[in-house]
């Protein structure tokens, strides 16, 4: 402790350092006292909260040997597009996964099954790979699915299941991993949400959502829409020249043991397709980044199928499905979830023999799944039910072959 004589008075100063050391000192004698007249010591319990804040991808079950990763809602704000509609954008960044997107909005929707993505090397030929809420909605699909039918928005999480699946996940393959979206469906609290967004190549979305929040019926409800479009990073065109969404959802509690929930979507989209590089022009992007379909017919037609309107698509997809939930006792219940979908457009692409060929896609799929869970004897028991009926989709039924004319126009030739 420094302590001074002052020269005027004699009196001992101390430094500020001392003052603070001794009021310490005596604080802690203070505290201390009665315990110490107890004759015990009870130590000072000090707690600090801190919030507790999750990687928002992360890992379902680190225990069970089914690898299953799992983006949340700030997971899907991070790392989905801007284009809001792809749930194969949300799963990117996730291990083992690696996705190929036409454009940097993943708004493009690429022909025929094959949608760029790639889960431990595998690829899926066949269409989506995904299911809504444990709801096969994918189906065998050439055309866009389900994969650009729900806005991000009105997603709570994404979870992807890799390698060896259990027979719980629903999808028709399986050797690329199951993704499934976990809906948000009706809050609450009464709740409006909107969103506008721009960017470069005349990228514009527009999103809003309305929850009812729960009424005096005891039911809540929810709509929401939204409308995209942007032009071509490569060639003339847009993509999407449009893509408008329509979302809908209730949520009614029957009685304290029945629950019932509903929802319906609609998504109208078109656009130009990007026309596909050869190894040699992927390989030499500095002269080819900006390689794409024609802005003008040609007399020729082998010239004349690389016009970009001739290799368009346009295609409506809409579903209905509902979740109907009893619970049988305490530790047991049972769901059922019927669901319908239907997808009608087609791609127009021109084929090297000088023809535009135009691919039909017009199919429907229904079913129904169910499930009854129960703890018996402290062990979880799970059975399962689901059956499909899916439209096979075209070829070669549904192909319309035509020949281009100089005017930009088509005459039919025959069918494919």
């Amino acid at each position: 402790m420094n302590k001074h004589n002052d020269a005027q008075g004699g009196k001992p100063r101390f430094s500020k350092t001392s003052k603070r050391m001794i009021w310490i000192l005596a604080g802690t004698i203070c505290i201390a006292s009665p315990a110490i007249a107890a004759g015990r010591t009870t130590p000072l319990e000090i707690t600090v909260y801190a919030p507790v804040k999750r990687d928002p991808l992360f890992n379902v079950d680190p225990a069970n040997p089914a690898t299953t990763y799992q983006v949340d809602k700030q997971g899907i704000n991070l790392f989905g597009g801007s284009g809001g509609t792809n749930s194969y954008t949300v799963i990117s960044d996730m291990p083992s996964v690696s996705l190929d997107t036409v454009d940097p909005y993943g708004l493009v929707n690429m022909p025929a099954g094959n949608k760029g993505l790639r889960v431990r090397g595998e690829m899926m030929p066949h269409g989506g790979i995904g299911t809504i809420d444990g709801i096969p909605l994918s189906g065998i699909n050439p055309g866009p699915g389900f994969q650009w039918l729900f806005d991000a928005e009105n997603f709570s999480g994404i979870t992807l299941s890799e390698g060896p699946i259990a027979p719980d996940k629903l999808s028709f393959f399986t050797n690329t991993g199951v993704l499934d979206s976990q809906l948000k469906w009706p809050t609450a609290q009464r709740k409006l949400q909107a969103s506008q967004s721009l960017g470069s190549f005349g990228f514009r979305r527009t999103f809003a959502r309305l929850d009812t929040g729960t009424l005096d019926t005891g039911s809540s409800l929810l709509f929401s829409a939204s409308d995209t479009a942007a032009r071509k990073w490569r060639g003339p065109g847009n993509a999407p020249d449009g893509r408008t969404n329509f979302e809908a959802a209730l949520d009614q509690p029957v009685s304290d043991r029945f629950n019932a929930k509903f929802y319906m979507a609609y998504n109208d989209m078109n656009g130009s397709d990007y026309r596909p590089l050869t190894y040699a022009q992927a390989s030499n992007l500095g002269v080819y980044n900006n390689f794409g379909y024609t802005a003008t017919s040609s007399a020729t037609p082998s010239q004349a199928v690389h016009y970009y309107g001739y290799n368009q698509q346009n295609f409506r997809d809409w579903s209905a499905f509902s979740e109907l939930s009893y619970r049988l006792g305490p530790q047991s219940s049972i769901m059922f979830k019927p669901f319908y979908m239907k997808e009608q457009g087609n791609y127009l692409n021109g084929m090297a023999t000088g023809k535009v060929r135009q691919w039909l896609i017009d199919h429907n799929w229904y079913g129904l799944t169910a499930e009854y869970r129960a703890n018996i004897g402290g062990t979880g028991v799970k059975l399962g039910y689901w059956r499909d009926l899916i439209d096979p989709p075209g070829p070669p039924p549904a192909w319309k072959l035509y020949n281009p004319t100089a005017h930009g126009r088509l005459n039919f030739s025959d069918w494919g």
